[in-house]
């Protein structure tokens, strides 16, 4: 049985294999042995959460509560 590692060191592997062996994503795994389906997308914050906030604080003073 393998150790378990966080996907973001998984992703760091990943990336210094591709770079050392200069291959692409799909062959990086083949040659970890890995059968991984990572996602593509790299896990982001988005940068206007204050400004939705607002938005929607502003929503319900104007609207109020339906339901």
């Amino acid at each position: 049985m393998r150790k378990l590692i966080s996907p973001t060191r998984r992703r760091a592997r990943d990336d210094r294999v591709m770079e050392k062996v200069d291959v692409t994503e799909r062959r990086a795994f083949i040659v970890l042995c890995c059968i991984d389906q990572r996602s593509q997308k790299v896990p982001t914050r988005p940068d206007n959460e204050a400004r939705l906030t607002a938005d929607i604080a502003s929503l319900v003073v104007e609207y109020g509560r339906y339901g």
